[in-house]
């Protein structure tokens, strides 16, 4: 296990007491300790499916909603420098239309975008890569291709294409999971709109 998914497993108990109390984190993080240096992608998956369900059964399904969301948006402000290159690149455009015209043309690698009206609709194409993957979260890099996760993981998703989005157009948005991979669906799909 790297510093990177040492990191984003931490986050999760941080934002699991800060939405729903140090109970909850020691029910959701139990096993944690285990996981060190050594601990390979399916042993941090199988964890990370377990705390889920851990989640699940411990928390109320919109203080879930929060911790998730406080994992995706830690998430994104450490990839803090793609944020920043979109926004250069958006600021550069003479509208958003012509942003992601120009999106479509050059894509962030595994992604599509669309516009739908006002509406912007992400996809995360996970299945992409050589070799293809479930998700893009490392940490679930592990996870056999049968196996189910709960939908709450891809709430952390949410998060992350909300704090994304509202830093490219400096907006606050609302951002929707429209499909998950690792719910069945052949890609993520999300419905990002600006607020106010």
């Amino acid at each position: 296990m790297g510093k990177k998914d040492k990191d984003m497993i931490h986050v999760l108990g941080i934002a699991t007491e800060q939405h729903a109390g140090a109970s909850a984190r020691a029910k959701v993080m139990a096993g944690s300790e285990r996981l060190n240096s050594k601990s390979g992608p399916a042993e941090i998956a199988a964890w990370m499916k377990g705390a889920m369900d851990r989640l699940d059964a411990a928390v109320p399904a919109d203080r879930r909603s929060a911790v998730r969301a406080s994992c995706g948006a830690a998430c994104a402000e450490s990839n803090r420098k793609m944020i920043d290159r979109a926004r250069a690149k958006f600021i550069k455009a003479s509208s958003l239309e012509e942003y992601v015209a120009r999106e479509k043309k050059k894509p962030l690698a595994g992604t599509a975008i669309d516009l739908q009206g006002e509406v912007l609709i992400w996809r995360f194409l996970p299945q992409s890569f050589s070799p293809p993957r479930r998700c893009f979260c490392g940490l679930m890099k592990g996870l056999p291709p049968d196996a189910a996760v709960s939908p709450t993981y891809c709430l952390c998703s949410v998060g992350f294409v909300e704090t994304y989005w509202a830093g490219v157009l400096d907006k606050p948005v609302r951002v929707e999971l429209l499909e998950s991979c690792l719910s069945g669906g052949s890609e993520c799909r999300f419905a990002v709109r600006v607020r106010g």
